[in-house]
């Protein structure tokens, strides 16, 4: 239980860090501040924040998933 628990930590440390990473170079890209206005107006420190719960959604889902199988 405790290597679950530990990886799924870690896991949501390295998704989170990797999508305010991606977000924060698509925010750059004129495409998407002209398709996707609302997510490129998002501030850089509010970006780590949701990407920060976002990663942590999706290691949880993935720990639970593996912890089940």
């Amino acid at each position: 239980m405790a290597g679950f628990f530990v990886t799924g930590i870690a896991a949501a440390y390295v998704v989170g860090k990797s999508i305010a990473a991606a977000w924060g170079k698509m925010a750059e890209a004129v495409w998407f501040q002209k398709s996707v206005t609302f997510l490129a107006r998002v501030g850089e420190e509010e970006r780590a924040e949701y990407s920060t719960v976002i990663g942590g959604i999706i290691a949880i889902a993935a720990t639970l998933y593996a912890y089940r199988r």
